[in-house]
């Protein structure tokens, strides 16, 4: 069975999440907070957005299919 790519974003982002959080614990350090909330906006709210559309995308597919 293939992977969908709901759940290639999701393995793609979990070492994404790790990465951002370390960022975030170097950047509290040294004071760099802008590309931990970048990352944290990206993971937020594209994402998101970017999962609902595929599966909206998939869900027109099979009703074409299912037509047809």
């Amino acid at each position: 069975m293939e992977p969908d790519r709901t759940q290639i974003a999701v393995w793609f982002m979990l070492p994404v999440v790790g990465l951002l959080l370390l960022m975030l614990a170097i950047g509290a350090r040294g004071g760099i907070f802008i590309l931990p909330i970048i990352g944290l906006f990206f993971l937020l709210f594209i994402v998101p957005v970017w999962i609902r559309h595929e599966r909206e995308q998939r869900r027109t597919r099979s009703d074409e299919n299912q037509e047809s």
